[in-house]
């Protein structure tokens, strides 16, 4: 509130055009001024993004030069593959020591010198391979066993089942250009 006795004038009403005018221009600074903005130091950004890169380039030079010094493996690398008799005698020193592990490598390698063209990687892939259901049931009771802590394992009975199973020699050097039989011949009943 205005104090007594002072007098307050009102402004005058806005008298409202018919027509817009447009805003003036907007002046061009004088000559004589500089219009150059300065430029604020980046900070720390540019040089972690810089520390970044070069760690991109060291991990490229280094997974180059890995791959270049390193040639392919081939399979006289990994060792000689046994043969089957030799794979199969090992099989059964591993179930005469009721070794699941020993037993589990040396079956997988006895399967692998059998069906070279094939050869299975699992205990599932070996038992797939035999006709007897005893003898899958056994294998897969092994690969049950060693997912299992505190049993024991007796290879009496899956090498039992095994010595049953005739010798099979899936690869004849003498023979090597001949395909096996189709169907072959059953024994007769």
């Amino acid at each position: 509130m205005p104090a007594a006795g002072a007098e307050v004038e009102r402004p005058a009403p806005i008298e409202q055009s018919a027509t817009l005018t447009p805003p003036p221009a907007i002046a061009a600074p004088p000559t004589g001024v500089s219009t150059a903005t300065t430029i604020v130091a980046p900070g720390y950004w540019p040089w972690i993004a810089a520390a970044f890169a070069l760690a991109w380039l060291i991990t490229l030079l280094l997974w180059w030069r890995s791959r270049v010094s390193t040639p392919p493996s081939t399979e006289s690398d990994k060792g000689e593959m046994p043969d089957s008799a030799t794979a199969r005698n090992r099989f059964k020193t591993a179930c005469q020591r009721n070794d699941s592990t020993a037993a589990r490598a040396t079956l997988i390698a006895w399967a692998a010198a059998e069906w070279p063209e094939a050869p299975p990687s699992g205990l599932d892939g070996v038992a797939e391979h035999f006709d007897t259901e005893e003898t899958q049931e056994l294998i897969l009771q092994l690969d049950r066993h060693l997912y299992r802590e505190g049993s024991d394992w007796e290879g009496a009975r899956l090498l039992a089942a095994v010595k049953k199973l005739p010798v099979i020699n899936a690869h004849v050097k003498g023979d090597s250009g001949k395909l096996p039989p189709l169907y072959p011949a059953k024994s007769a009943r």
